[in-house]
């Protein structure tokens, strides 16, 4: 639920507004339970399609610092077949890292 009021429902926005998408999934993994039953929130992951994945980048890398995104925040994607990611270190993108791992739905 948070993942979505405080994400997925502005960056949708964002991508409307701009013709460039829209949000198409997302997902979050907990933690093991701890000794007091409460578990953490190890990733959340937020699934776009677009039109256009130069400008979408451009405006997730502007938009979601502003939206409180923390240090290790990944956009993974495709250029042709080889699979990048840019990543968030709390001040700046770096872009077009290489990656490895696959997404388990769509094997982008």
């Amino acid at each position: 639920m948070d993942r979505s009021e405080r994400y997925e429902n502005p960056i949708e926005a964002e991508l409307k507004l701009s013709n460039l998408g829209y949000v198409s999934g997302g997902g979050s993994s907990l933690s093991d339970e701890k000794p007091d039953g409460s578990r953490n929130i190890e990733w959340c992951g937020i699934d776009v399609d677009t039109v256009d994945i130069d400008k979408c980048r451009a405006l997730l890398h502007e938009h979601l610092p502003e939206l409180g995104c923390l240090a290790g925040t990944q956009l993974q994607f495709r250029m042709g077949d080889t699979a990048l990611l840019d990543e968030f270190d709390g001040d700046i993108w770096h872009v077009n890292l290489p990656r490895t791992n696959i997404h388990p739905g769509f094997g982008v």
